[in-house]
C-alpha cells in the first residue's frame, strides 16, 4: 500500500511540513500516486548539534496499513579544498545540501 503522507524527523524533531518539498506524479504502468518529498538541511543546523550528537535525519511514512521508517541517514559537514595558482590551498565548507532518504513504503 503506497504512503499517504511523508514526514521527516530530524534529530528526534518533526521538520516542519512547510520545509518539504513534495511532488506527486503517477507511475505510467502501475496508474498509483507516487509521493516523492524531500527537505533541505543547512550547515547551521548541523552546527548547532557539533559535539553533542551526531545529526541525522529519518524519513516516516503513514499509509492503511500503518506507519514505515527509514534507516536513519547521518549529516555530516564536508569540505572542499580549492586549488590555483595564486593560492597554495584554502578550505571551503558546503553551506548547503539536500538530504535524500529513500526508501520502498
Amino acid at each position: 500500500m503506497p504512503a499517504t503522507q511523508i514526514y521527516f524527523k530530524c534529530n528526534g524533531e518533526w521538520v516542519h511540513q512547510m520545509n518539504h518539498v513534495t511532488e506527486e506524479t503517477v507511475d505510467k504502468v502501475t496508474g498509483l500516486v507516487v509521493l516523492q518529498v524531500r527537505t533541505d538541511i543547512s550547515r547551521q543546523q548541523v552546527e548547532k548539534m557539533f559535539g553533542l550528537e551526531e545529526y541525522w535525519c529519518q524519513c516516516v511514512a503513514w499509509s492503511a496499513t500503518g506507519t514505515t521508517k527509514s534507516q536513519k541517514a547521518f549529516v555530516r559537514i564536508a569540505w572542499i579544498a580549492l586549488h590555483s595558482p595564486s593560492m597554495l590551498s584554502s578550505a571551503v565548507a558546503i553551506k548547503h545540501f539536500t538530504a535524500v532518504v529513500q526508501s520502498s513504503f
